[in-house]
């Protein structure tokens, strides 16, 4: 009987020891990159057909050699031990581009950092891999699962616990006790070159399964659990998922409540190019955080360093590039690039739903600073949403069934996007 209650006392204190009121986690640094988008510009980046590229897109592509520069001297100078990178690491998944910017990442890992990537949407089997000559686009070679294997081996797949053998996932521990998921969220078995690449995200069956081994591994082992994946696990603004569900993982409640359930309660993310932090109580006990980066090369350029510190405690702070080689004042040049690249895109938008022109210059730009306003997270609401004064009764009506969707833009949800500090011992 005695030997009874000294059996049940000591797994009751081994339970104490892994609750999550007494986890402890390991102190730690590192940086947060997302959708570098690296562009060579071997590719081209004069004429026609490249103009007409850049009229669709909202990428300061051009520069994105400089910005890369910038953060690396940046990375370099850190005291951070290591940096992840959650997807979109090139344009349109030109082998070129890959081979490039792994050239520059080996610069961080010969200083003796690390660096882990997992690829985003753009990355394989792109069928936009262009180079661009006058008025002509002609396809470059692109990479598969293989070759992105091998391009970034050094960058998380040569030091891998386990890599998933359908997808690009893997689990990797970058520092003593913490392993680092990092999940393939991305479409490219299912694209074609004749096709629009896939934008969408989700996780086959097969790699949720190899997910879920991980991560009672990880749990059995008391190792403390990080995540990055290129897509958003949760919505990130009311009315995310009707406008843009794309941006969103599928099936996302679900595979929620799987991370929670083996204690991986923070994911670093991408692909909507914001600067945004949501999180959701999945049950009394449970939360979790997506804790999205904005692009490298979008308005307003961030990245993020996160700190554990020794009262387990994490520390998020948002940096930005306001300067780069050829621009001293780069924030004013990136902002001004986006809003009117986003002016043109919410102009033909508008144009399509029947506004007349004088109707579309009273709105667009307001629409258009919203969406900014989303992008630099922390978002402030004006008084008024849209000033619609002007615009006809048919425009008023029009512009109404999309409401939700600035509102969306300008009401941020909980908690703070740049500048927060989280308590470790709660979650």
């Amino acid at each position: 009987m005695k030997k009874i209650i000294i059996i049940i006392l000591s797994l009751f204190l081994i339970f104490l020891c892994y609750s999550k009121e007494n986890r402890k986690f390991p102190q730690l640094k590192f940086i947060v990159l997302s959708d570098i988008h690296y562009y060579d510009k071997s590719l081209g980046i004069e004429g026609t057909a490249f103009e007409e590229y850049l009229a669709g897109d909202r990428k300061t592509l051009i520069e994105s050699e400089e910005i890369t520069d910038k953060v690396i001297e940046n990375i370099l100078s850190s005291d951070a031990s290591f940096v992840i990178i959650c997807g979109d690491m090139t344009k349109d998944g030109e082998k070129i581009n890959h081979q490039k910017l792994s050239e520059k990442l080996k610069l961080i890992t010969d200083s003796g950092k690390k660096v882990f990537v997992i690829n985003g949407n753009h990355d394989i089997l792109n069928g936009h891999s262009f180079k661009y000559n006058g008025d002509n686009k002609e396809r470059v070679e692109n990479v598969n699962r293989e070759d992105f294997i091998k391009i970034y081996n050094e960058f998380g797949y040569s030091s891998a616990i386990e890599v998933d053998p359908i997808s690009l996932s893997y689990v990797t521990e970058p520092v003593a006790g913490v392993w680092l998921l990092a999940i393939d969220s991305s479409m490219w078995y299912k694209n074609k070159l004749d096709k629009e690449p896939i934008t969408d995200g989700e996780l086959r069956a097969e790699t949720l399964k190899w997910i879920e081994n991980i991560l009672i591994k990880a749990k059995s082992q008391n190792k403390t659990l990080i995540g990055m994946m290129h897509h958003g696990l949760l919505e990130h603004y009311k009315s995310n998922n009707k406008y843009y569900g794309q941006y969103i993982l599928n099936n996302n409640e679900k595979i929620a409540k799987i991370f929670t359930k083996y204690g991986l309660n923070f994911i670093f993310t991408g692909h909507f190019h914001a600067q945004d932090i949501t999180l959701k109580k999945i049950n009394k006990d449970d939360t979790i955080f997506d804790i999205e980066t904005g692009s490298l090369v979008s308005y307003p350029n961030p990245y993020r360093i996160v700190s554990i510190t020794k009262n387990n405690k994490m520390k998020i702070e948002s940096k930005f590039i306001s300067s780069i080689k050829n621009y001293p004042d780069f924030s004013s040049y990136s902002k001004d690039f986006i809003r009117n690249g986003t002016i043109k895109t919410v102009n033909k938008k508008l144009k399509r739903l029947g506004l007349t022109d004088n109707e579309i210059d009273i709105v667009s730009f307001q629409i258009a600073d919203a969406y900014i306003s989303h992008l630099v997270g922390d978002e402030i609401s004006p008084k008024k949403l849209i000033d619609t004064n002007g615009v006809g009764l048919w425009g008023r009506i029009l512009l109404n069934f999309q409401k939700d969707l600035v509102e969306g833009w300008y009401n941020d949800l909980p908690p703070h996007d740049n500048f927060i500090t989280i308590d470790l011992n709660s979650y």
